[in-house]
């Protein structure tokens, strides 16, 4: 069984920049950041583990994603 998942979250988002101010992952849809639903997605099917690969400019996606990951009790390591 799979328990472990790997998600690229530091993108730059430098198509979105005219529409927004908050990075691609943070924009919401139907009042949840788009991550949101990858997550927990990932927890319903059982993952215990993710790994988030990003880079040093994502940091309000990854304040995000440990809060939500801590709530879901879910393991997660950020690698840059």
């Amino acid at each position: 069984m799979i328990d472990t998942a790997i998600l690229p979250i530091g993108g730059k988002g430098s198509r979105m920049k005219k529409e927004s101010t908050v990075p691609k992952l943070l924009i919401k849809l139907n009042n949840f950041p788009l991550i949101y639903y990858s997550i927990s997605n990932l927890a319903k099917q059982k993952i215990k583990k993710i790994f988030f690969i990003s880079n040093n400019s994502s940091k309000k996606v990854e304040d995000y994603v440990t809060k939500l990951c801590i709530k879901l009790k879910i393991e997660y390591k950020i690698l840059y």
